[in-house]
């Protein structure tokens, strides 16, 4: 360790201070553990096994402090693992199972980090951690529930459907809360869940489309993004599904005529000219919600019963204006050119979306880039 390590005075302190020194000192550590020069240098200077020490031994606030620390450390899959191989999990079980709301909130956090890797996911399942995740989702503080969310989320695609039923009320409760932050982290914890066919049969049976749609059309444009990549995720078609001799579940076409495609239209232009004078848009957010939007409109696209209603819902002029020079970013580009290839296997569609091109681009400059885009994908 370099003389110059930041880490020297906190590892003195965490050897010989008092309690409250080494509380305090874990505290700074965590703030620390946010740079990657830090969690290189505590794992490769073995320093995981000191903190995970302080998960089952001190007083109250080193616990906890110990907990922040795992949190913030456990940022790559390296990291994660050395964590998990120094003990962690089965102290972190231990204090999300407690009744100290510290501790639960706490534990949460750090086992929302481990379980960012497959192999997290498999060791915290394997430690009994979804039991207490559950019971903290239905009746934790709202930070432990925001941190349960996302950590069932993560280990969702490993339960089987049984069990997934067993916690979605609780997402679908916190979905549906005017509070931004749950509705939001509910919509991610979706996204994760909604990736096998049965886990999106098991979403949408517990009611997660009605507050998805509430969500795509009055959160902020970080929510809505959100909202649009839940459903992106309900609507893609998977071969994983139980082998019963009925059809898989498709939901594109229930999501199509349940209301979803004037938001994902709006959606398109990314928050443009809805901020207020004088207020900036944040270009990643506005561009991540006008991809998600195209993604999930491309995924609806390919159920044919949909394509009367994304055309009736005006997904074809938004769908052009994105492909307009100036306009959008690559990725929401392609998807938008996804979208109206599939809509111009019908002829007459596709006269329709070269008619568009007029009304979208006033200057004959910007009509005929339209046109050179039509012709390469549509």
């Amino acid at each position: 360790m370099s003389a110059e390590s930041p880490m020297r005075p906190i590892l003195n302190e965490l050897a010989r201070g008092t309690a409250k020194e080494q509380a305090k000192a874990l505290g700074e550590l965590r703030i620390l553990a946010q740079t990657a020069e830090v969690r290189s240098e505590f794992i490769v200077m073995g320093h995981a096994p000191k903190i995970v020490a302080y998960l089952s031994r001190g007083d109250a606030d080193c616990r906890v402090g110990a907990a922040g620390v795992i949190a913030n450390i456990a940022a790559t899959d390296a990291c994660r693992a050395t964590i998990i191989a120094a003990g962690a999990l089965q102290p972190l079980v231990g204090m999300i199972s407690s009744n100290y709301k510290d501790f639960q909130e706490e534990a949460a956090g750090a086992l929302r980090t481990l379980t960012a890797s497959e192999k997290g996911q498999h060791a915290v399942l394997a430690a009994g951690a979804l039991r207490p995740l559950v019971e903290n989702l239905s009746s934790g503080s709202a930070k432990g529930k925001v941190a349960a969310a996302g950590t069932l989320g993560f280990l969702a695609c490993h339960l089987p459907k049984a069990e997934v039923k067993g916690f979605l009320p609780g997402l679908v409760a916190m979905l549906s809360s005017d509070i931004e932050e749950f509705s939001f982290e509910a919509a991610g914890a979706i996204c994760n869940v909604a990736i096998t066919c049965p886990n999106r049969e098991a979403v949408m049976e517990a009611g997660a489309l009605t507050p998805l749609l509430h969500l795509l059309s009055s959160s902020s444009l970080r929510g809505r993004a959100q909202a649009a990549e839940a459903l992106a995720c309900l609507a893609t078609e998977g071969y994983d599904f139980e082998a019963t001799g009925s059809p898989p579940p498709r939901f594109a076409g229930a999501i199509a005529d349940a209301g979803a495609v004037p938001g994902l239209v709006a959606l398109l232009a990314g928050g443009v000219g809805e901020c207020s004078t004088g207020q900036g848009l944040d270009p990643t957010i506005s561009n991540h919600a006008s991809t998600q939007a195209a993604r999930t409109l491309s995924l609806l696209a390919i159920e044919g019963r949909t394509h009367p209603v994304l055309i009736a819902d005006g997904a074809i002029p938004a769908l052009i204006m994105l492909l307009q020079e100036g306009k959008g970013c690559p990725m929401a580009k392609g998807w938008s050119a996804s979208v109206l290839e599939q809509l111009a296997r019908d002829g007459e569609v596709k006269k329709e979306i070269y008619a568009s091109v007029p009304l979208v681009a006033k200057t004959v400059g910007g009509q005929k880039h339209l046109l050179a885009q039509l012709t390469v994908y549509v």
